[in-house]
This record gives structure tokens, C-alpha cells and sequence, in this order.
């Protein structure tokens, strides 16, 4: 397993992200609603790996499409830092914004997602074979906001 490091554009989120291959063998998807490419997200995940998010102050909580996601928010600058899905027992199951990772660079290229084109349930049953568990640590609770257009 192999860590590797980032931080959101304030630096009041740390996150490291834990992977079991190399990172030659890892493609982020760039989802292609507008929400995430207003973001410039680029998604990354390894269901054996492991995010830790460290925030100094609440994290933004958005939901947007079905309302099905969580995607964790800088309040500082506004930088997306993961979606996320949290399941029954309260575990965060969740995707990193790879665009925040200092070595960035050794992962391959984005690739076009469309996960609008899925169903509800299928966009669930991805999620819990794709994405990998959060550990979040943050400050203070953080504040939902409801679905809206950006």
C-alpha cells in the first residue's frame, strides 16, 4: 500500500489517500455533469485503499443529480474535495477529487464518465464496488446544502 498526499487551494484540508496498486494502473474519471466540471474533478478510488480527510474547519456537504452523493466541500476556498455515499452503519464510502494530489502527474490521464445515465440503484451498486472508505475528520458539523443548478 502506498500513500500519497494532497490539499485543498487554502491548505485547511489535508487528505491522504492510501492505494493498493501502482499509480500507472489507476484512471480518474472526470464526470461530465456540469456540477463536477464546474469543479474540475477528476475522481479516483481503489475499494482496497483508503481516504483519510482532515479539515480544520467543516466541510460543505452538496448534493446535487439524485441526491444520492455527498460531495465534501472547502468552506475556505471552495474546492471539492471528494463525493462521497454514507451507508446504513454511518461509513463513508467516497471517490478523490485527484486533481488535489501533489503527485498528481503519476496517475493516467482523466477519463469522460457518465454516471447521470445510470439509474438510481445502479449509481448505488458502483458506488460499493468502486469506491473506497473515508475516514473524515473535521473540525466542527458542517451544513448540507440542497440541490441546486451551478
Amino acid at each position: 500500500m502506498k500513500k500519497y498526499l494532497g490539499q485543498c487551494q487554502c491548505g485547511k484540508v489535508e487528505m491522504t489517500l492510501t492505494l493498493s496498486l501502482a499509480p500507472n494502473q489507476y484512471t480518474p474519471r472526470q464526470c461530465d455533469c456540469d456540477f463536477c466540471t464546474d469543479y474540475c474533478a477528476a475522481y479516483l478510488s481503489d475499494p482496497k485503499g483508503t481516504l483519510e480527510i482532515n479539515a480544520r474547519s467543516a466541510l460543505l456537504r452538496k448534493m446535487q443529480g439524485s441526491e444520492q452523493a455527498i460531495f465534501l466541500v472547502c468552506q475556505g476556498c471552495n474546492t471539492l474535495i471528494s463525493a462521497a455515499y454514507q451507508q446504513a452503519d454511518n461509513t463513508l464510502l467516497g471517490a478523490l477529487n485527484s486533481t488535489l494530489l501533489a503527485d498528481k502527474a503519476l496517475f493516467n490521464g482523466p477519463q469522460s464518465a457518465s454516471p447521470k445515465t445510470l439509474a438510481a440503484d445502479e449509481k448505488l451498486e458502483r458506488w460499493k464496488k468502486l469506491w473506497m472508505k473515508i475516514d473524515l475528520k473535521e473540525a466542527k458539523k458542517a451544513t448540507t446544502l440542497a440541490s441546486r443548478s451551478f
